[in-house]
């Protein structure tokens, strides 16, 4: 967030928000899959949506309009809970204690794999 402007005090003080909205967004996308039935996909698409236009917003507003940068900033830890509900749905899905480890274990792998690869691509450029 310097890069957006701001002095260092004053971005340690408005990331502060953003670890707040990724709590709420957790809670909201948990109580929501909780309390309507087969909603799962929909909070989890709703929470890529969200992520997908805070990123929006900070690569296409202009640097000089730092106030919409930064809640494009606050909506993007929206993605977080689009994973959860998504490893939530796994474990629904998939029937037999064995079935469903070998799943989340497949599912770490890919995700780990995925890491890596994109540190290697982001090194290359």
């Amino acid at each position: 967030m310097v890069g957006f402007g701001f002095t260092p005090i004053q971005t340690a003080l408005m990331n502060m928000p953003m670890g707040v909205f990724q709590v709420a967004w957790n809670l909201l996308g948990t109580y929501v899959c909780a309390k309507v039935p087969n909603s799962k996909l929909y909070v989890a698409t709703a929470a890529m949506v969200l992520a997908i236009i805070g990123t929006i917003l900070i690569n296409c507003f202009h640097e000089s309009n730092k106030w919409g940068r930064l809640i494009g900033l606050w909506c993007a830890p929206s993605y977080p809970t689009a994973f959860l509900v998504d490893l939530g749905l796994l474990g629904t899905n998939i029937a037999g204690t064995t079935k469903r480890a070998v799943a989340s274990g497949m599912v770490f792998c890919w995700l780990l794999r995925g890491k890596y690869c994109r540190c290697i691509c982001l090194d290359s450029l």
